[in-house]
């Protein structure tokens, strides 16, 4: 399909506004052809379809899902991957406080290693499943977050260093091992998807 004047393309923004596309922000759509003739046939337009491409984009999803990725792409759709990682941080916290209450999220969140999300959303979920509160002895909330710890080690993704040979225990851990070789944050805990942009090969998975 394609829109030839502007009368058409206005429209296809009524129609948006109409209600056949759901979005949060119209304006941040407003300026892709591609959303516009997509609005037009009254197909509901997720953010993930303008960066589907993108290896980082399905790398955070596959860790830590559509629906914390498809939140942060609205809040930053022109981010590069390191800042939308950090607002799917945001959204996973967010997720886990809705979900397990605020103390299980935020022992979790403490908890768990810095950038690796997945073991604190099993940190938090072991600690739902015990039951462990905020006046629980000491002794059952440390059982439950090395229960979570334990299950988050399994779920990680080791990555082997071709340069060194070191093996490493997550991305998270890989890149931040490594930043300061290309004069990166090493405190920047998604720094992993900085050095995959510049250094693809560096890694493989182990």
């Amino acid at each position: 399909m394609t829109l030839q004047s502007s009368s058409q393309i206005t429209t296809v923004m009524q129609i948006a506004v109409a209600g056949m596309v759901k979005v949060m922000t119209l304006s941040i759509f407003a300026s892709s052809l591609g959303i516009i003739m997509a609005a037009s046939e009254g197909l509901e337009v997720a953010p993930s379809q303008l960066k589907a491409t993108d290896p980082a984009i399905k790398d955070l999803r596959e860790a830590y899902g559509d629906s914390a990725v498809d939140k942060a792409l609205f809040d930053v759709p022109d981010a590069d991957a390191v800042k939308l990682a950090h607002r799917v941080e945001f959204y996973v916290h967010r997720e886990l406080r809705a979900k397990y209450g605020e103390y299980a999220a935020n022992q979790a969140i403490i908890s768990a290693p810095p950038g690796e999300l997945n073991t604190a959303i099993e940190i938090a979920k072991s600690l739902s499943e015990s039951k462990v509160a905020e006046g629980s002895p000491g002794s059952e909330k440390a059982k439950a977050v090395a229960k979570g710890k334990l299950r988050g080690r399994s779920k990680a993704e080791p990555q082997k260093d071709t340069k060194t040979g070191v093996i490493y225990r997550s991305k998270s851990a890989a890149g931040m091992a490594v930043a300061a070789e290309y004069g990166l944050d090493t405190t920047n805990t998604y720094i992993w998807y900085e050095i995959k942009k510049r250094d693809p090969n560096r890694f493989i998975p182990a």
